[in-house]
Parts: C-alpha cells; structure tokens; sequence
C-alpha cells in the first residue's frame, strides 16, 4: 500500500523536518506501507512564515489551498494511493473529495483518532495563534468539542521554519512545549495533539509521551 503524504510546508525550506518526517515513516510504517513525501510546491512567497499564510486569505489560498487541489490532481493521475492532506484548514476536504476517487484524510481527521483512540479527554498545543480558529472549527466540524480539555499556545512566537534548524537540538523549545504539555494535562487531558509537524517531529525525536502530531501517538 502506498500512502501520499502531502505536507504544506516547502521542504527546501525545513529540510531538517523532511529528513525526520521520512525516518519516522520508516519506523512506524508497516513493511508493507509507503509514505511517499511530497512538501509544498514553489512559490516566490514560500519564505514565509506560517503565521503570516494563515493571517492572509490571499496567501493561503495560494500557497496551501490551491496547491493542494493542484498535487491531488497531479497524484491522482499518476497512482491510485490514499492522499493525506497535512493541514488544520479543512476547507479543501469537501472539494478534494468531491474530485476523489481514492480516500483523502486530513491532519486533523487522523491526530483525532489516534488521540481518542488512547485517551477520553484531548488536549492541543501550537505555536501560532492564527491555527486556533481552525482548531476550534475543527473539533466542530468532527463533533469532538465534548473530548478535548483546551487549546494552549505556546509561549515565544517561534516558527516552524526556527524549529527546524534546532531540530536535533532544541533547547528551550522543548522545554516551552514541555510547558504547554503539562497546561494540557492539568486542564484534563490525558493525549495532547501538536497542530505543527516541525513540531510534532521535535517531540518524536526527542521521546516526548503522550503526545500526538499529525499522525503519530506517542507514549
């Protein structure tokens, strides 16, 4: 089984992140399964950083939503594999869908069943307050708002692209995403999902429990 990973980060931009995200796919895959990679595609505003996309409609329509419907189309054609949208705007879902032959899943369709799966109370961590909007429409949108505790950002304005050059040692990072982990369980949760894969990666690599980004659980 093939398995299309489509990240709306620009790999070029977080090679420290493609790396990991590819090692990880290799430990928790089935021998069986491929996670085929893919970053966003090459636009002259991929420099920016996810706070400013997310703040704009004109940016994340053009760096996130269309590309997206774009890549489908573009995978689509070449094999019939599952197409895993990683992103928090879930917009897109009814129109790749409506498109779809093949399965689309969303970030936040699967750190929702693998945080539930584990745990009755669910809590999120992010580093860019823009995202809570999205969250919140989210958690509506899958009718979970009764499973999860809260949402806490992180304190410092540290984006993802900062994150990834202190990949392997993160430092103080940790230790403000260890912060906002403890808020989580404090206010109830018992699985705590972290809305950014740089960040999600940073907690895999360094053995954080109980935590889950994207489509890992971990603990």
């Amino acid at each position: 089984m093939k398995i299309w990973y489509q990240s709306t980060l620009d790999f070029a931009q977080h090679p420290n992140y493609a790396k990991a995200l590819a090692a990880h796919f290799q430990k928790i895959a089935r021998s069986e399964t491929a996670v085929l990679l893919h970053g966003r595609v090459g636009d002259h505003r991929n420099h920016l950083p996810a706070s400013e996309i997310i703040g704009s409609p004109s940016s994340i329509r053009a760096l996130s939503i269309r590309p997206l419907f774009e890549l489908y189309w573009r995978q689509r054609r070449r094999t019939q594999t599952p197409f895993f949208a990683a992103s928090f705007s879930e917009p897109i879902l009814p129109g790749l869908r409506g498109l779809a032959k093949i399965l689309v899943v969303s970030m936040s369709e699967a750190c929702f069943v693998a945080a539930t799966t584990s745990a009755p109370k669910v809590g999120f961590v992010t580093l860019n307050k823009h995202i809570i909007h999205y969250i919140e429409k989210s958690i509506s949108l899958h009718k979970r708002k009764d499973r999860v505790s809260g949402i806490h950002l992180i304190n410092g304005d540290t984006s993802e692209t900062e994150l990834d050059a202190k990949l392997s040692e993160p430092g103080p990072f940790l230790e403000r995403l260890a912060a906002r982990v403890r808020d989580a369980v404090s206010s109830g949760a018992q699985s705590v999902i972290v809305a950014e894969g740089v960040l999600g990666m940073m907690a895999a690599e360094n053995r954080c429990a109980n935590v889950c980004s994207d489509k890992y659980s971990y603990g």
